[in-house]
């Protein structure tokens, strides 16, 4: 990669579009988003930038700040008051005279060096073109797999399944910090997990109570786990659950216990009903889940880290391992909906950052390339299958992760919108290497298009 760059002398020009996210500095902000203009590489292997920030009467940039992880490098441009000259670690310097431009030099190694503009990252080196430019000449190699069922929002990106993991089970996976939310989202498994914990009773209870002459309003509580604890040693609440504890769901039962508030809350009754006669107001308990005597059940998406992942910076993908465990298990899903609390956590254990130089608009392109490279080996194998090729290089390609491999994915033959009947097609997905963003094989998937009866 550095040896492709390096034997370009023609410095490289940024387009001006990439960056028209630059906007006038506000005072009260430490921080440039600057106006780009050039970014060459030097014979000593060191990177020197040329940018403009806005002219200011009292502010200026003295120079960028850099964060590493890894081998790459963000860099966020200054904005000091004049009479404030701060430090920094890659200091400015004027690019000419008669010239507003101003020049940073960062010195090697790095990787790639990215620019923070706001929340986003905008990568300044490699350069897009000098990815283009690896991909191989010769088509590449091609597998032959097949895949599931699908509808018309899935069945075109590749990705991975795992079996239902019970709650405390070790897991590695590709994922993506998310510090703001303080969460990892899954990469790979695409769809994230399945997690199963041994299922507990949610009980509440429901009664009325009087608030004015003619007029009732409605109470309903959940109770929390020690609540419902002490409550299911109760004769009759032990008797309730012996008598429908298989098989029923006694969600509206004609045979519902009655008890006492002072009975419910074994005389301890919270705050809020001290107001109320506990042995006088007599409440319904239910019990939502009576007769369900399988796991606990959910799909994870996102996991709560115990700690935050070092050496992260926004957005940068890693592999994950540690052990997945649902959020205070003895809440019911409707009350961590109301209690807005996330589903899982994950006691991490290890943190391994994804190098990643291929960027999705250069994957896009390089993807095309492929394909329309393996042209007349996909076109025989959708004859051997009995499909029809075509390929629609205007059609944005989808993406996913696979055994830390960025995979593009697109169809390759016709794939009806909405079929009651199953109807074959196929796609045609390219893994590329990251941190090289070489492409290394396609695979060829043969689906199944059918929608289900509603």
């Amino acid at each position: 990669m550095k040896k492709l760059i390096k034997t370009c002398k023609t410095p490289l020009i940024l387009s001006s579009m990439l960056f028209s996210l630059a906007i006038p500095a506000m005072a009260g902000n430490d921080t440039y988003s600057p106006a780009i203009r050039k970014v060459e590489l030097q014979d000593d292997s060191s990177l020197k930038i040329t940018f403009t920030v806005d002219a200011e009467s009292m502010w200026f940039c003295p120079g960028a700040n850099g964060k590493k992880a890894g081998k790459d490098i963000e860099l966020t441009f200054v904005r000091a008051k004049y009479d404030k000259r701060p430090k920094v670690d890659y200091p400015m310097k004027s690019a000419a005279k008669e010239d507003i431009s101003q020049v940073v030099t960062i010195p090697a190694p790095f990787d790639a060096v990215f620019i923070r503009d706001g929340k986003n990252l905008v990568k300044i080196y490699p350069p897009a073109s000098a990815l283009v430019a690896q991909a191989a000449e010769a088509p590449l190699p091609i597998t032959v797999e097949g895949g599931g069922s699908a509808t018309r929002g899935t069945g075109i990106a590749m990705h991975r399944e795992v079996p239902t993991l019970t709650a405390g089970s070790e897991l590695t996976f590709l994922g993506r910090y998310e510090p703001e939310e303080d969460r990892i989202s899954f990469l790979d498994p695409h769809s994230g997990v399945m997690v199963a914990w041994p299922r507990r009773l949610y009980w509440r209870i429901y009664f009325t109570v009087a608030t004015g002459p003619g007029s009732l309003k409605s109470v309903s509580r959940d109770l929390n786990s020690a609540e419902a604890d002490a409550l299911q040693k109760l004769p009759a609440i032990k008797k309730f659950v012996e008598k429908h504890k298989v098989g029923w769901d006694p969600g509206h039962g004609p045979d519902q216990p009655k008890l006492s508030l002072h009975e419910v809350y074994a005389g301890k009754v919270p705050e809020e009903f001290a107001k109320l006669d506990a042995r006088d107001t007599i409440v319904g308990v239910y019990c939502d889940n009576l007769g369900r005597t399988e796991p606990e059940l959910q799909q994870a998406f996102h996991l709560k880290p115990s700690k935050s992942p070092s050496g992260l910076y926004p957005g940068m993908i890693a592999t994950f391992s540690g052990t997945i465990h649902p959020n205070q298990p003895e809440l019911s899903p409707g009350q961590k909906e109301e209690r807005k609390l996330h589903r899982f956590n994950l006691e991490l254990t290890a943190t391994r950052p994804i190098r990643v130089q291929l960027d999705e608009a250069t994957a896009h392109r390089l993807f095309k390339k492929e394909i329309s490279k393996a042209m007349v080996s996909l076109q025989g194998i959708c004859k051997r299958e009995s499909l029809i090729f075509e390929f629609d290089s205007e059609k944005r390609p989808v993406i996913s992760w696979m055994d830390e491999r960025m995979v593009v994915s697109g169809l390759i033959t016709p794939r009806p919108d909405f079929s009651m009947k199953p109807v074959p097609y196929a796609t045609a997905s390219v893994f590329f290497d990251p941190a090289t963003s070489q492409p290394e094989r396609i695979v060829f998937v043969r689906r199944v298009h059918q929608d289900p009866r509603d």
